[in-house]
């Protein structure tokens, strides 16, 4: 489990940016163990990541530690 807390009210809509700096869709949901990411309209993905990769939330992104790349492995 990740160690950076997160109150899903706080991180509802804000951006995830990946550990090589690319920004991803915004948050549209939390469980106990991961978020949901949504991102597009017309062709839309969504990723569910565990907290466990989550680095820091700084008021604005939630990064993550893993590249763009390592992204596609969560996307359902």
């Amino acid at each position: 489990m990740s160690s950076v807390s997160l109150d899903p009210k706080r991180i509802f809509n804000k951006n995830v940016m990946t550990s090589d700096r690319y920004v991803h869709g915004g948050i549209v949901g939390t469980t106990e163990d991961s978020i949901i990411i949504m991102e597009g309209a017309v062709r839309a993905k969504r990723y569910i990541i565990p907290k466990s990769l989550i680095r820091e939330y700084d008021g604005s992104y939630v990064h993550l530690t893993i590249t763009e790349s390592e992204l596609s492995k969560y996307r359902k």
